[in-house]
């Protein structure tokens, strides 16, 4: 499907502070991040690239309508939506696609395989649907995946084709937009939206020393999560020389 790199995670934790701190650095209609000495790290999709060895090129991810055959994203809503009675709106809730991808198992316990293509077009939209959600994509409402996405979801057997690099970095910068009117507005920004995990290898990255491993790519094979707190906190107590 292209998402290969994904497998080579190896931080479980994300430090909440930082990375909210990340975001309300990123300058999304210019598109770069302001370290804390005040330089600045342009971003682009080929960044993804480097930090997720996705390939960045293909086709445009669809998101309207129009970019879809007629009637996909009514389908992929009632598909994988639960209605909200208050409010008349479809939710796609993550939880229940990591359900979904645990599979359904026999007498013994055992995982059943795939028994059809219907089957494995399934498993890979709740696959994305999680991916996407949780990850690469997330809105402000963790829980959830925004239904913007659903297009993104509905590629999901012909993934491979389409440019995942432009489509998430585009995704970053918008949300880093709405954080910086969220902390203009009111001082602060509830949640942040946008691939944190992204943002916070391309920070580490970037910091000065000692790199990780420098000739390894792409770089979310080398950030362990004892690495990650190992730099965080180096840039914590060199901040406050």
């Amino acid at each position: 499907m292209g998402f290969g790199g994904m497998l080579d995670l190896k931080i479980s934790k994300l430090p909440r502070q930082l990375c909210y701190w990340l975001m309300s650095r990123l300058d999304g209609g210019n598109s770069y991040l302001v370290g804390g000495d005040g330089h600045v790290l342009p971003i682009t999709a080929s960044h993804w690239e480097y930090v997720f060895g996705f390939q960045n090129s293909g086709l445009p991810v669809p998101v309207k309508e129009s970019d879809l055959p007629p009637g996909t994203l009514k389908a992929m809503a009632l598909k994988y939506g639960e209605k909200n009675t208050s409010t008349s709106k479809s939710t796609i809730i993550i939880a229940k696609s990591v359900k979904e991808l645990a599979g359904p198992v026999d007498g013994e316990g055992k995982i059943k395989p795939l028994a059809n293509q219907r089957d494995s077009a399934s498993f890979m939209e709740n696959f994305m649907i999680v991916l996407l959600g949780q990850i690469l994509c997330p809105s402000t409402d963790g829980g959830n995946m925004s239904l913007k996405l659903l297009g993104a979801v509905s590629v999901a057997k012909n993934a491979s084709l389409y440019n995942w690099c432009e489509f998430c970095h585009t995704w970053l910068l918008d949300y880093g937009d709405a954080c910086q009117r969220k902390i203009d507005h009111q001082g602060y920004a509830a949640g942040t939206g946008g691939c944190v995990l992204f943002l916070l290898i391309f920070y580490l990255d970037h910091l000065c020393r000692h790199p990780v491993r420098w000739d390894e790519f792409p770089r979310i094979k080398v950030w362990t999560q004892e690495e990650v707190d190992e730099a965080k906190n180096r840039d914590r107590k060199a901040s406050e020389d």
